[in-house]
């Protein structure tokens, strides 16, 4: 539990810039999941699920409500590969954490809910490591251990992750498209007493 805290902690101060124009926390999966094996597949169609960054819990757990903080957007091949660094230790930190958090909600972990976020992380996980690793054959997957990953995020990863304010801007671009109010599925920006920018429920605001 220590652990995973520290590297949640961690995964927030490295990305902190670019917090202050969107959310930095979510899942992902495809929307067609055959497309892995087009192998000259240029653009495909993801849903993106927003995460509360203090409850660190999905929006649609917090709300009840299924489609809260969830878009469908067309991502590019070009996107993923390049926020492979950033896709991969964000998808396993927030799966470390999500047993963690989860005990204040009325989820169980053998709810099918929980198992479905837990399967999207796991997906963050995999094909981020596929990418990364030259293959996007479904299955070439190529996945270390949660404890690995951990221990990979070494200084040079963090290097890496914080490198990817353009990638991370990008999406925030994409987001903005399906979603011209900005309301990232009613998430508040705040700061903590670092003034750090982080993006939270409502139901949380008042913590800081």
């Amino acid at each position: 539990m220590s652990q995973a805290d520290e590297q949640f902690q961690a995964l927030l101060t490295t990305l902190t810039d670019p917090a202050k124009d969107g959310p930095r926390l979510f899942s992902f999966e495809p929307v067609d999941l055959g497309f892995w094996d087009t192998p000259n597949w240029i653009a495909q169609k993801f849903r993106l699920t927003l995460w509360c960054e203090h409850s660190r819990l999905p929006l649609p757990v917090i709300t009840g409500e299924k489609g809260t903080g969830v878009y469908e957007i067309k991502i590019t091949r070009d996107w993923l590969k390049r926020a492979a660094p950033v896709l991969r230790i964000l998808s396993v930190t927030l799966k470390l954490a999500l047993p963690i958090a989860i005990p204040g909600t009325k989820l169980a972990t053998d709810d099918t809910e929980y198992k479905a976020i837990a399967e999207q992380l796991e997906f963050g996980i995999k094909s981020s490591t596929s990418l990364l690793s030259g293959s996007e054959k479904m299955g070439d997957w190529l996945v270390a251990g949660d404890a690995t990953e951990l221990n990979q995020a070494s200084t040079d990863t963090q290097n890496a992750i914080r490198n990817q304010g353009p990638v991370l801007r990008e999406l925030h671009a994409l987001l903005r498209e399906k979603d011209p109010a900005n309301s990232f599925g009613g998430l508040i920006r705040v700061q903590n007493k670092r003034r750090e920018f982080l993006w939270v429920h409502p139901n949380y605001v008042g913590e800081y």
